[in-house]
């Protein structure tokens, strides 16, 4: 999987440790002058990928719902509450709320831990 970075910051790291700060010979943002302005620009044309923040949650019991045939649960994110039959695993049957939170937290981080 692809990691994402901000472009701001990219471009920004690349200035400071060019000194673009003391060039004097910007223009426009940057300068044409060193590999940094090339660089810079070669940046800026990258297409920008279509990515939002992760949203992690966890699906929080909630037993005074409960009855003879559901398991309740409510979403730490957004609070809205859905229901599995008893004897299955929320997370397995939804790992993802429907605002988009992602439910697998505990496996996500053991997986982040491993690698």
């Amino acid at each position: 999987m692809d990691d994402f970075i901000s472009r701001a910051a990219a471009i920004k790291e690349i200035m400071e440790d060019a000194g673009c700060d003391f060039c004097g010979l910007k223009i426009a943002g940057c300068c044409l002058s060193c590999s940094a302005g090339k660089k810079i620009i070669r940046i800026r044309q990258m297409p920008a990928a279509d990515v939002r923040p992760v949203v992690r949650g966890q699906w929080e019991p909630c037993p005074i719902l409960d009855d003879a045939r559901d398991k309740f649960y409510k979403c730490s994110v957004c609070r809205v509450v859905t229901s599995v039959p008893h004897g299955q695993n929320i997370i397995e049957r939804k790992p993802f709320c429907n605002c988009g939170a992602n439910m697998n937290q505990r496996e996500e981080r053991k997986k982040e831990c491993a690698e």
